[in-house]
């Protein structure tokens, strides 16, 4: 593509019925952040042309980082999924039915906390299942043969 910025070649992914799925979902955010080069500093212009930072995420407008912010910020979806993704990074497991209450929970209070990110990894961080260690497959059956001394070397 002979695309001079981002957001021309961006709109190509949009015409592709192969790459359309994914990037109706991934560009918006990506184009509110277009002000932001690759090393995070803030520019106007990209080849000479000056940024639009304007996007639509399945019919939501926003504008720019603040806009994305606000966006998330006041999107149910947004928090929960942030929850639930907090929760299974720091306890290396997906929360199951089981944990349901307590991740609503968990989703609750963040909404609470004013959406602070840091009191939401103090709370993953605080749950038992936090501290739970799981066993690599087969680990409980060599350390019994080892014990036993029937364990192949």
């Amino acid at each position: 593509s002979n695309a001079a910025t981002s957001r021309e070649r961006l709109l190509d992914h949009m015409s592709n019925p192969g790459c359309v799925v994914c990037h109706q979902r991934s560009d918006p955010p990506g184009l509110a952040l277009e002000h932001f080069d690759g090393l995070g500093q803030i520019r106007k212009y990209e080849n000479g042309q000056l940024i639009d930072v304007s996007a639509d995420l399945f019919g939501n407008k926003f504008v720019g980082a603040q806009g994305l912010g606000e966006f998330l910020y006041n999107d149910p979806r947004a928090s929960s999924c942030l929850v639930r993704n907090v929760y299974a990074y720091g306890t290396a497991h997906m929360p199951a039915g089981s944990q349901r209450a307590y991740i609503n929970e968990q989703i609750e209070q963040f909404a609470r906390s004013g959406h602070k990110v840091p009191a939401l990894f103090r709370q993953i961080a605080s749950t038992p299942a936090f501290f739970a260690v799981a066993l690599p497959e087969g680990l409980p059956q060599r350390a019994t043969q080892l014990a036993s001394g029937t364990a192949a070397p």
